[in-house]
């Protein structure tokens, strides 16, 4: 019995961390147009978010289900809550909040609510009772006896824990990176540093934070630094806008410079763009 416990409190582990791992490429989303409509006093979202970003994600969700009791057309809490629940892996929850959101609203947050809903099913989870979850499973016919017989999924709790143990080598490394020489270009690339420079009030720093934990990931054979604002290095490249992403090549000369909240594809692009340069 006790190993059938800790059993269960390891796949319940993995299963959480594959779905906030899910659940922060979710987040990007444009604040434009129909995004914003119904939006709650910005101090109460501000309070919200705040705790989803600390990653206290029961918190928050309490917080945006306050939201949402005063405001229910809030599609941007809805999201929220969305996002909280998944983390949370609360799949049901989560599902439920995504589908509203891909109704009732329109544009960049309906997109990201269909994307998280595709998320979830590549997260291959059976749910249970209100917010209960179990791993997945594989059906096998078994010999000679025609029926079927389920066995534990080991895929999800492999990945999960692969993603734990990078989650713990970039904390490690982490610390180091500012101060950080640029690396070597490699490759004869002309990129070598991706300077992120964020605001830690600026909503939009906030959500370009998933995209550029996975721009760092990809690039990770060039230096990338993140710059809060009021740091001189603002002044050197005239950044007054955050979030904005500069890239510079192995001398230091700057090679690109976009402002505003990016996807991750849009910044692999600019990266790319600034590679091709002749």
């Amino acid at each position: 019995m006790r190993k059938a416990g800790a059993a269960v409190k390891t796949q319940t582990a993995a299963l959480t961390a594959a779905l906030t791992s899910t659940a922060s490429a979710a987040m990007i989303l444009l604040l434009t147009g129909p995004v914003l409509q119904a939006q709650a006093a910005p101090a109460d979202m501000n309070k919200a978010t705040a705790k989803y970003t600390a990653k206290d994600y029961q918190g928050a969700l309490n917080e945006f289900k306050a939201i949402t009791a005063k405001e229910p057309a809030n599609a941007l809490a809805h999201y929220y809550m969305a996002l909280c629940n998944q983390c949370l892996a609360r799949v049901g929850e989560a599902r439920s909040e995504y589908k509203w959101v891909s109704e009732h609203s329109s544009g960049a947050l309906a997109s990201q609510a269909q994307a998280g809903l595709a998320q979830l099913d590549k997260v291959n989870v059976r749910t249970g009772g209100s917010g209960s979850t179990s791993t997945s499973t594989t059906t096998t016919a078994s010999a000679g006896t025609g029926t079927a017989e389920s066995k534990p999924s080991n895929d999800l709790i492999d990945r999960s824990g692969k993603k734990m143990e990078e989650g713990k080598d970039k904390a490690a490394s982490a610390a180091k990176t500012a101060a950080a020489p640029t690396k070597a270009t490699a490759g004869g690339d002309k990129v070598a540093k991706i300077i992120n420079f964020y605001g830690d009030n600026s909503r939009e720093s906030i959500l370009m934070e998933p995209a550029w934990e996975e721009v760092k990931n990809k690039f990770s054979k060039y230096t990338c630094q993140k710059v809060n604002a009021g740091d001189p290095l603002c002044d050197k490249y005239n950044v007054s806008v955050f979030p904005t992403i500069i890239l510079l090549d192995k001398n230091g000369n700057q090679l690109s410079s976009q402002s505003g909240v990016q996807s991750f594809d849009s910044i692999v692009s600019t990266v790319d763009a600034a590679n091709a340069k002749k």
